[in-house]
């Protein structure tokens, strides 16, 4: 069993992922995680590992951790609509980061009323091969504070 304990991608407050309001998000289907609603405008690598995938409009990407954990984080709900509108990704795939780099730059003033929700999502994509422990609750630091710890079945 191989454990990480994520900090957490953005400064806010913490939301379960039940009260996310996007059924895919709240009904698990992308796996278990948690939201937050941000503070900051700078999404950072939550822990060290490697871009495995960028989505196109910058509003998505997947880090996957040294432990093979794959982190997705989804930035606002409905987000992708906005067609790359107020997010510009500083990371491509395959590239390696530390914990803490800065991965994608998000005008949150900008798309602010675009989109149903500004809350933003971090699961584990492949979380049928992980447990989640001790999730943050209450207001974060990005960078500092503790999200959520991923250790493999």
């Amino acid at each position: 069993m191989s454990s990480i304990t994520l900090v957490a991608p953005f400064s806010g407050s913490v939301v379960a992922l039940a009260n996310v309001p996007d059924p895919v998000f709240s009904g698990l289907m992308m796996g278990d995680g948690l939201g937050l609603n941000p503070t900051s405008n700078t999404l950072i690598a939550p822990c060290d590992g490697t871009i495995t995938q960028v989505a196109r409009t910058g509003h998505a990407l997947t880090l996957t951790a040294a432990n093979g954990a794959e982190v997705l984080m989804h930035i606002g709900i409905d987000t992708v609509k906005l067609n790359g509108q107020g997010f510009k990704p500083l990371v491509r795939q395959g590239q390696q980061v530390k914990k803490g780099d800065k991965l994608i730059d998000v005008d949150f003033a900008g798309i602010k009323g675009k989109v149903p929700s500004l809350t933003s999502v971090v699961v584990i994509a492949n979380s049928d091969e992980y447990t989640l422990s001790a999730k943050a609750t209450g207001s974060l630091s990005a960078g500092q504070s503790a999200f959520m710890t991923v250790t493999s079945r």
